[in-house]
């Protein structure tokens, strides 16, 4: 199951700011992937793990969907056709998230960060990636 086949992506994810440095990404309203504490102090950061509230399916899809992200950044000859007619700054965004990801996945492991947290990590990224996307398109036609 493709995550763009079932979740409308403007509807999926939005940016929240927090009073936390900088700004934490949050799955429409729900908290899902969202970090309860943090405790910072100069130049280290300790965040507090995940919560599990919030929408599981959309969970359990930007996980999956972060698993991906261990592989090389490629336009394989599957996803060639479904790029075709698409309009170029979405493309755009999606190729700098397929090489910003992968690079992250890799070095994070290369840090021998969990493969979990990493995961995690990922699809937290992954999620502002398709709430650019989602700003960019128009609702009208989605069902």
């Amino acid at each position: 199951m493709d995550l763009g086949q079932s979740y409308n992506s403007s509807a999926v994810c939005r940016r929240r700011r927090q009073k936390l440095r900088g700004s934490v990404v949050q799955v429409h309203g729900s908290g899902c992937l969202r970090l309860p504490s943090e405790h910072s102090s100069g130049p280290t950061q300790h965040r507090g793990e995940l919560t599990r509230t919030g929408n599981t399916r959309v969970r359990r899809i930007l996980i999956e969907a972060a698993w991906n992200y261990r592989f090389a950044a490629r336009v394989g000859e599957s996803l060639q056709p479904r790029l075709e007619g698409q309009p170029q700054d979405i493309v755009a965004i999606a190729w700098k998230a397929q090489v910003r990801l992968c690079t992250r996945f890799r070095r994070l492991r290369a840090r021998n960060v969990h493969h979990n947290k990493v995961t995690a990590a990922i699809a937290r990224e992954l999620c502002g990636f398709i709430w650019e996307i989602g700003r960019r398109v128009s609702v009208s036609g989605a069902g």
